[in-house]
């Protein structure tokens, strides 16, 4: 299917402009939707999102409007990209956004949290010492360091080893962040808890935490904030495999700012076998938790529910039943339901990627399903759930990046976007702004502004502002709304378009040295012209 427009119009500029204000435009919240697609599958083809030698998971997330997907590349520097809906990127990557100190190598993964207007990523760099060090750094919207890169590994003291696999999360105004390092006989879990300010958490004595010390190895944590916590008020539930017992386990602790540590349990004990590379999400009011377990003879994906204190709340959940191997899963939470990804040896010599959706109960939904195809060995997933689908990110044996539009492949037109405005209008530019498009099947991927009838414009968000425009010169614009699977709104009418009528003077201020000031603009053949400062002549 073709891509169509839709377009909306209103005849007269000036009565918009009498209604609304450049602050009245605010995306209004979507209405809860409930994702109405039972069989999930791609929609689009596999595609690449730059970076190249990556060998580790990426780091994801939804902002609302777009995705955002942070890794780390060669040589050796991490990179943050905005991804529309569809898997294709929303302009260049913007590489070290953290200044001089985010250098990250690039065969570690990088773990990203979203807390609805920052990012926040871990990673794995250097520091000057010697050794990898888990960094932290703290970013805005638009990727500008509202925290520079810092080491929360080791903190006030000299590194005596390597770290590894960091994840983070976001919640309760804190952030917390794990790994694995052997700066004792054994692989050990440790964790840092950071304020919003980037500051060290219980005036800065909650850093290095031993989540668990014993004699045995501790390797790839997994954590999620708790809204409900063992204590009532909110913590972050950490899991990691753990070998104490001499087979591999699941294992589990909490740490929440009044209580600090809170318990520690086993979560999962295989009767044979080992249970290893968790990934946790929280749901409403428990968590999804699965896991490679190898109790059948070969690796499988399982799955189970944990309770606010941590604990398994039921059974175990077998999710794959194939002779190949299956490993590496990682859980995504919809808002009705759990979403496992996992590395799938099933779907050719060189593995895939695999899906299993799961209910808020913790029962298998539909079966096993194929993700990604195509490029090569497919490895290291990582996913986002956005309004009513999914993108996965990985990498391929290729060496390159990957981005995957996952959900409801409809083939229809989503929605009208409405209601498109105009303000701010000067001698030489325009904003436009509209309310969204809500598709309940398809995600949209982006906007796309035209003027007089040729693109000038694709973005994420319900507003542009178009520029070089010419004085005292009118223009039509139009806007379509384009979803995940690449398709156009359409059979909106031909008649709506919005016109805009730019002004005849272009003023500006080429002084303003105190206490004066020097304006020009251009002459709109007026006889005479009257300069105000306020409201007096």
């Amino acid at each position: 299917m073709t891509k169509r427009s839709c377009w909306y119009q209103l005849a007269s500029a000036a009565l918009f402009l009498s209604l609304f204000a450049a602050s009245a435009f605010p995306e209004p919240p979507a209405p809860e939707v409930v994702p109405a697609c039972g069989a999930p599958q791609p929609i689009n083809p596999l595609l690449p999102i730059g970076g190249t030698a990556v060998s580790a998971r990426q780091g994801i997330v939804w902002n609302g409007k777009e995705f955002v997907v942070a890794y780390a590349n060669s040589p050796n520097v991490l990179v943050f990209q905005r991804v529309f809906a569809d898997g294709t990127p929303d302009g260049p990557p913007v590489v070290n956004p953290g200044g001089s100190g985010s250098y990250a190598y690039y065969t570690f993964p990088v773990s990203l949290a979203f807390d609805g207007s920052s990012y926040a990523a871990a990673f794995i760099g250097p520091d000057g010492s010697g050794y990898w060090q888990v960094l932290f750094v703290k970013l805005d919207m638009n990727f500008n360091p509202l925290v520079a890169a810092k080491r929360v590994s080791f903190v006030g003291a000299t590194p005596t080893a390597h770290t590894y696999w960091p994840q983070i999360a976001a919640g309760g105004g804190q952030y917390c962040i794990v790994w694995h390092d052997a700066r004792g006989a054994y692989y050990q879990v440790y964790a840092t808890v950071l304020n919003g300010d980037g500051s060290i958490a219980n005036a800065g004595a909650a850093h290095d935490l031993a989540l668990s010390a014993t004699a045995a190895n501790q390797l790839y944590p997994s954590v999620a904030w708790s809204p409900v916590g063992a204590n009532g008020t909110g913590g972050f539930q950490v899991v990691w495999q753990d070998f104490r017992n001499a087979k591999w386990e699941i294992w589990g602790d909490e740490w929440s700012a009044c209580c600090g540590l809170n318990y520690l349990n086993t979560i999962v004990s295989p009767p044979a076998g080992n249970s290893t590379t968790p990934h946790l999400v929280y749901g409403p009011n428990w968590a999804g938790l699965a896991w490679d377990d190898t109790r059948d003879g070969n690796d499988e994906i399982y799955f189970a529910l944990l309770t606010s204190l941590g604990y398994r709340s039921g059974g175990v959940v077998r999710l794959t039943n194939d002779l190949n191997t299956q490993q590496w899963p990682y859980v995504c939470w919809t808002g009705s339901e759990f979403g496992v990804f996992y590395d799938d040896g099933r779907y050719g010599a060189l593995g895939d990627g695999g899906f299993q959706r799961v209910s808020s109960g913790g029962v298998p939904q539909g079966v096993n399903t194929q993700v990604t195809s195509g490029l090569g060995s497919s490895a290291y997933l990582a996913a986002a759930f956005a309004k009513v689908g999914y993108l996965a990110a990985g990498f391929v044996s290729s060496n390159r990046n990957y981005a995957q539009a996952f959900g409801c492949n409809y083939p229809y037109s989503p929605p009208c976007p409405s209601n498109l405005v105009a303000y701010a209008i000067t001698g030489t530019s325009a904003t436009l702004a509209w309310q969204p498009s809500l598709d309940p099947y398809t995600d949209i991927a982006y906007y796309q502004v035209y003027r007089n009838n040729g693109l000038v414009g694709t973005t994420a968000n319900t507003y542009f502002t178009d520029t070089g425009l010419a004085l005292s010169t009118t223009y039509n614009y139009l806007v379509s709304a384009v979803n995940a699977a690449d398709l156009s709104s359409s059979g909106c009418g031909s008649t709506n378009t919005v016109y805009v009528k730019t002004n005849a003077t272009l003023l500006l201020m080429v002084n303003k040295s105190a206490p004066n000031a020097a304006l020009s603009w251009t002459d709109a053949t007026m006889n005479n012209y009257n300069v105000f400062r306020g409201t007096s002549p």
